[in-house]
């Protein structure tokens, strides 16, 4: 900005006026009045002359030598206070004689003539001219930011000295911003528009605001260095969009800030929750009061959707006055509703006089706008929450029935109108069922069948309920009443004595509850149920468990063999069940089977459990048939056979001593001399311990296919002096093992077919054997294979002959064989079961010796490395003996499937290697894959277990991965990937990049007396470089001596060796010269 700097310095040249006058004599004075001259310029000079310290002809002299110097003006130097305030240097200012020329020459304006002069008020008149005029002082002005600027420009000359004082204040740029609002139709929102006053002067804001949802103050008053707020309302009336605009001027500095204004008025909130409660079939009044916020009359339409509310269709209310409006309640069902009833005005309304409007002191009155087309509709809402009661019912009926059970109780309807009648059916208690829908014709009636099946004993309350939406809601009271289940008859049972009888107990749960049941008998001696102990049974609604119960006769006949069996849950106390059992006389046992070796022997335990409640005496015995064995009514006694391969191991064999429950272990020995299958009966009798009989005592529970199929008279009372139990024994001799002969070895590679014959003998085979049928078995197969074929020549054979199968004619063929493979275990049976195959294809026998030759093809192809032993076993169908031999199988490790070569991409980073597997089968199988244990740790793969997925699916993908920790080796590994009858292998290695060590660049700077080393000669691979041999060579020392550049050598390497003085020869002195610290040699 350029401020204008007057020529003649008007504050200095009115001082020397006033100054002048006070200073003349009252003479002076009216004479000077009287001819004008009391403001001439001799005047003010001489006054001026007297404020200069030095005498006037020197101040007179310099004036003058100015003036000649620069007779055309002055010249001032200019000063700024304020580093945002930049001023020239100096200014000129003309003088006011050569000025006062100038404006002589220019004629007068209109406009100069009227301007106000600046001669102060005290001076005017008294012919002073001081408006010589000004020159423009230019002044530059820059603020970092808003705020109060002051400074103060000083210029000065040798006779004059002017001050400015400025001060700028800085606003910031018009704001111009836009303000969004939404909230509720009728209801406010808030904004505070900030005010940030930086300045030290207060500021007063003017509002202008436009928009008829928009209000706020018209004035707003910001106090200096805080910030205030202009509160900006917005409360629309209906709902839709709203316009306005807000301009805040500040009176101060007469800045703008602009705000353009967008409102939208949502849907508008309820204005009050009014919760009502009511009876089915009872009206019931409520009163709403419906206000009118407008400055229009409104009438409203009222709509709800409440099916049972009625009252006025419309109603009128007045501005800014409400309206009580009442309207009614007859619910037909009962429940909870919430609905709305909404007042929605159904005209624009009329406007109201200036003087009705009702005005805020303070507020801008927004202006309307005067669009009425675009003005949505006003409306307000309630939101109605209605708890309907039941009416009385119509009767009270009262429902018995036992639990687990199901009862059927028909209600009579009757329709008194004359159209169809459509009623929906609710039921609230336990047990409850029926239809949700009956239908009833005009003038017609019916019945409703409704079913209670309690799954909860004790009695609770129900509610059967009939609406429909044209006759509205009856119902009825159930006094419901769960009784205690009746027990449950099970069928008899019968079983012998030492035995066990299995029965399932079926549980039915018509209920819609989970029952979990707890089983308890009140006689598990006989009967239990077998579960876990502890364990509970879950029984699903509406589902049916089977139960398994376990009878264990005691004693005979009736006995004690009665037990209630209950279920208990949390539903009810207990479901009971009877069951009743009785006793039989013993059956033949399960034969005990005993192999040895010929000229062997073996013993087998065969325990056995006193069944009764009482303390008795056993007796045993073991008779060659049952023949042997004396009758009922004598005691046994066993009698010792040395014929006989069967021994009885038993130190005592009559009157043991056996308390109840107890068991007694009986070892019976098989020695056999010869191969033949021979065989025995152990006896076991038990008696009372007081002497007495037992006695059968008959149930008239028995059933006739029970006394059919019983080998004793179920029907009469009986007595017995012994109880028996028979346990035929068979035993098996086996061929004994010819010295240490070793096991026949196949071996072969996996993945890998192998075929060799086996040829066996078989020693001791009875000679009456006939050759009447022949059996074989081939490994794989799970069953033994009949083969009904004969021997014939070489030129053909009989149906059913073996294809391959040799047959010797000149000897006698033995045919009663049977062979088959047995393994060490289970896991063994399902790794070698599929890859041996063991074919008979010759048999003959010698007649001299009597040895049974035969000769097997044995296949072995494993799919995977194995090592096991099997044993073929042949044995004599009809005269009993068994024949081992042991097979040892072993598949090596095949070659490795691939080799996979992975390089690394640098220390610490992992490289991948993706590969895809499949099984062999159609199906998923389970996988195991790792690598072996002298593998590196740097490599991977991934997953290590899972399914193996088939061809058909695309196979599983494998991931190996590789991230080595060094270099200077390659790593190796060997990963297998196994299922439970494949495997495969892959050598890995894992390779890394090649290291280059940084090499240090050559220096071109030797050191002194380095010149003659061959560097090349010490860089080269391989070559070691000899530091004494190159320290001998250096001539002097290096920079690093103390003594740079000394001579490390006395002499030259090559120099001839000092002659030994003379004896007689005069010493002379050596000086040893300092060599930087080395002493040399």
């Amino acid at each position: 900005f350029v401020p204008p700097l007057s020529i003649t310095n008007v504050a200095r040249e009115s001082a020397l006026v006033v100054a002048a006058q006070q200073m003349m004599t009252e003479k002076e004075f009216q004479r000077r009045t009287l001819t004008g001259t009391l403001a001439s310029g001799s005047v003010t000079a001489a006054v001026a002359a007297l404020a200069e310290p030095e005498d006037a002809r020197k101040k007179k002299s310099r004036l003058l030598a100015q003036m000649t110097l620069n007779p055309d003006g002055t010249e001032f130097s200019c000063e700024s206070t304020s580093m945002f305030f930049k001023v020239p240097k100096t200014v000129f200012v003309p003088h006011p004689i050569n000025e006062g020329l100038k404006r002589k020459k220019k004629p007068h304006s209109a406009a100069g003539s009227g301007r106000q002069s600046s001669i102060p008020k005290p001076l005017q008149g008294l012919g002073l001219n001081l408006d010589d005029g000004t020159v423009a002082l230019p002044i530059k002005f820059k603020a970092p930011s808003v705020g109060h600027y002051p400074a103060r420009v000083v210029l000065r000359s040798p006779n004059d000295t002017r001050v400015f004082h400025i001060e700028v204040s800085v606003s910031p740029e018009g704001t111009a911003a836009a303000i969004e609002f939404s909230c509720p139709a009728q209801q406010t929102v808030l904004q505070q528009i900030p005010i940030v006053n930086n300045t030290e002067n207060n500021w007063f804001l003017q509002a202008f605001l436009k928009g008829e949802a928009f209000s706020g103050p018209s004035t707003v008053a910001a106090g200096a260095m805080q910030t205030s707020h202009y509160p900006l309302t917005f409360r629309p009336m209906v709902e839709g969009g709203a316009e306005g605009s807000l301009r805040l001027v500040n009176k101060t500095d007469g800045m703008e800030h602009c705000f353009t204004l967008t409102g939208y008025g949502d849907r508008p909130l309820a204005l009050d929750n009014i919760a009502v409660s009511s009876v089915v079939k009872r009206k019931t009044s409520v009163i709403l009061k419906v206000p009118n916020t407008t400055n229009r009359k409104h009438t409203f339409n009222v709509l709800s959707d409440c099916p049972f509310l009625s009252g006025p269709d419309s109603v009128t209310v007045l501005p800014q006055k409400s309206h009580m409006c009442e309207v009614f309640l007859t619910p037909l069902k009962r429940g909870s509703y919430s609905s709305v009833i909404s007042f929605v005005a159904k005209d624009r309304g009329r406007e109201v006089d200036e003087e009705t409007r009702v005005s805020t002191l303070g507020n801008v009155t927004p202006q309307s706008s005067t669009n009425d087309a675009a003005e949505p509709t006003y409306q307000v809402w309630f939101s109605l929450d209605v708890t309907v009661a039941p009416a009385r019912p119509e009767a009270d009926i009262p429902l018995q029935c036992t639990v687990l059970s199901r009862m059927e109780f028909e209600v009579p309807l009757k329709n008194p109108t004359d159209k169809p009648l459509r009623l929906e059916v609710a039921l609230e208690g336990n047990g409850l069922d029926g239809e949700c829908v009956v239908e009833v014709g005009p003038r017609a009636e019916t019945t409703y069948t409704l079913s209670y099946a309690p799954s909860r004993t004790g009695s609770s309350s129900g509610k059967l309920i009939f609406s429909n939406d044209v006759i509205g809601e009856f119902w009825y009271s159930l006094s419901l009443t769960g009784l205690p289940p009746q027990p449950t008859a099970l069928p008899h049972m019968a079983c012998c004595l030492g035995r066990w009888q299995r029965t399932s107990l079926p549980l039915e749960n018509s209920t819609a509850e989970d029952l979990l049941l707890t089983p308890v008998s009140s006689n598990p001696n006989n009967f239990s149920i077998e579960v876990a102990h502890g364990e509970k049974i879950s029984l699903p609604a509406f589902s049916t468990v089977s139960v398994p119960l376990l009878f264990t006769p005691s004693a005979l006949g009736q006995g004690n063999h009665f037990a209630r069996i209950c279920f208990t849950c949390d539903q009810f106390s207990e479901w009971p069940f009877t069951v009743s059992g009785i006793g039989l006389l013993p059956e033949e046992m399960e034969p005990v089977s005993i192999q040895s070796e010929v000229n062997s022997n073996s013993t087998v335990i065969v325990p056995w459990r006193n069944p009764t409640d009482e303390t008795v005496n056993v007796d045993v015995m073991l008779a060659e048939s049952v023949e042997e064995i004396p009758e009922d009514a004598q005691r046994l006694k066993h009698r010792f056979d040395p014929s006989s391969p069967f021994c009885l191991l038993l130190k005592h064999t009559r009157h043991v001593t056996l308390a109840p429950r107890a068991t007694l272990d009986i070892p019976v020995s098989f020695a056999p001399g010869a191969m033949g299958e021979v065989g025995c009966v152990l006896a076991v009798g038990i008696s009372r311990e007081d002497g007495g009989r037992w006695r059968f005592l008959p149930s008239p529970n028995t059933t006739a296919v029970q006394r059919s199929e019983a080998k004793m008279n179920l029907g009469e009372e009986q007595e017995f002096a012994q109880i028996r139990w028979l346990f035929p024994v068979r035993g098996v001799p086996q061929a004994a093992e010819v010295g240490d002969q070793p096991a026949t070895h196949i071996q072969c590679e996996a993945r890998h077919r192998v075929e060799e014959r086996l040829e066996v003998t078989l020693t001791g085979v009875p000679a009456n054997m006939t050759s009447s049928a022949h059996s074989g078995k081939r490994a794989g197969g799970r069953g033994r294979r009949e083969d009904q074929s004969r021997p014939g020549s070489s030129q053909g054979s009989e149906p059913g002959t073996p294809e391959g199968f040799i047959a010797s004619e000149l000897n006698t063929v033995v045919s009663e064989l049977s062979y088959e493979l047995t393994f060490a275990s289970e896991a063994s049976r399902e790794q070698l079961e599929k890859t041996l195959a063991v074919t008979l294809v010759r048999r003959e026998r010698d007649p001299g010796s009597g040895l049974v030759r035969l000769t097997f093809n044995c296949v072995f192809r494993p799919e995977k490395p194995v090592v096991d032993t099997v044993w073929l076993v042949v044995r004599a169908t009809q005269q009993g003996g068994v024949w081992q031999f042991p097979l040892r199988l072993t598949a090596t490790e095949p070659p490795a499937d691939d080799v996979i070569v992975m390089e690394a991409a640098g220390l610490d980073k992992t490289s991948q290697v993706a590969f895809r597997l499949h099984s062999h089968t159609t199906e998923r199988v389970p996988f195991r894959a790792f690598f072996t244990l002298d593998s590196d740790r740097e490599l991977w793969v991934t997953p290590l277990e899972g399914d193996l997925r088939p061809q058909a699916e695309g196979g599983t993908l494998f991931t190996l991965s590789f991230s080595p920790h060094s270099y200077g080796r390659n790593y190796h590994g060997k990963l297998v990937v196994q299922t439970a009858e494949s495997q495969w292998s892959y050598g890995v290695t894992g390779t890394v990049p090649n290291y280059n060590p940084p090499q240090p660049p050559h220096s071109k700077r030797h050191l002194a007396g380095t010149s003659n080393i061959a560097p090349a000669a010490a860089q080269q691979p391989g070559r070691y470089r000899n530091y004494i041999r190159e320290n001998l060579r250096l001539a002097a020392t290096g920079v690093s001596s103390p003594l740079k550049g000394a001579p490390l050598m006395l002499r030259p390497l090559n120099a001839p060796a000092p002659q030994p003085a003379p004896p007689n020869a005069p010493q002379r002195s050596h000086e040893r010269k300092d060599s930087g610290g080395l002493d040399l040699l």
